[in-house]
């Protein structure tokens, strides 16, 4: 009987291996990740623990389900890498309030993905550069709205050589806007391109040319009061996307599905 025991439990052990190799792998292939043999490992168990937590949480979780992303491999110290909004350095002294007008009807929602002045979701990769996504987005809003072409402007100028914030060690938005109003505007991304997300760091050297400014930053502010989620409809509404910073609880990092609002979410920053 125990010899018996010890081939079943030997078997459930062997099963168990294959199907984790096997996960690893289809994740492996479906992310498109390639790894030294090394890291691999390294890898693979990070990997295994968030499989684990996806799991679990499906198993135990109606309202809303976990499942794998590009985050699931990576380390605890990586996915705090990534979180790059600091608002405890933005300049408070430089921005204002802005209070839209409130007596307008709202409509049950908008659906900014189709408009064409909004831009094909962009990726932070490695660099904690959020910051400057958040930053760049209304800007290109606001450009197409005005000159009726879509436009998508440089985060890496703004990685490069933002002085007020801290290229891929994070930043604030509002920081962002101070410093290109100040530079006199923001080249397209086709004139500086993003390469800070396969690096995970900043150029060496700013390579912002005055001459080949693309629009310039006049004013901005805060939607007032603040916070107040009414005033933040009212605001995208009448003017646009916005850029909110929220707090990344560890389970967000595997967010896939709401039961309640019947939607996928689509990895961004």
């Amino acid at each position: 009987m125990k010899l018996l025991s010890t081939i079943i439990l030997l078997t459930m052990a062997v099963a168990m291996a294959d199907r984790d190799e096997d996960a690893w792998n289809f994740y492996k292939f479906q992310f498109g990740k390639a790894h030294s043999p090394q890291e691999d490992a390294v890898r693979k168990q990070n990997f295994l623990a968030r499989d684990r937590v996806i799991d679990k949480h499906n198993r135990e979780n109606k309202e809303w389900q976990m499942a794998h992303n590009k985050f699931s491999d990576m380390s605890e110290e990586e996915k705090l890498n990534i979180l790059g909004v600091k608002p405890t350095i933005r300049r408070e002294r430089s921005v204002g309030g802005y209070y839209p007008v409130m007596d307008r009807q709202l409509p049950t929602s908008i659906d900014y993905r189709t408009d064409k002045c909004m831009q094909a979701v962009k990726d932070q990769g490695q660099c904690g550069s959020c910051w400057s996504f958040a930053a760049v987005v209304p800007i290109e809003f606001n450009t197409c709205k005005k000159t009726g072409t879509a436009v998508s402007f440089s985060e890496q100028m703004l990685v490069d050589c933002d002085t007020y914030d801290g290229g891929c060690n994070g930043g604030m938005y509002t920081n962002a806007w101070q410093y290109i109003k100040e530079k006199g505007g923001i080249m397209k991304s086709s004139a500086y391109s993003y390469t800070s997300g396969s690096t995970g760091l900043a150029g060496t050297t700013c390579k912002f040319d005055s001459t080949a400014v693309a629009t310039k930053v006049t004013a901005f502010d805060w939607t007032m009061p603040y916070p107040n989620a009414t005033v933040s409809m009212n605001f995208l509404q009448s003017e646009g996307p916005l850029p909110s910073a929220i707090k990344i609880l560890d389970s967000f990092y595997s967010y896939a599905y709401d039961e309640r609002n019947k939607g996928f979410i689509v990895w961004l920053c």
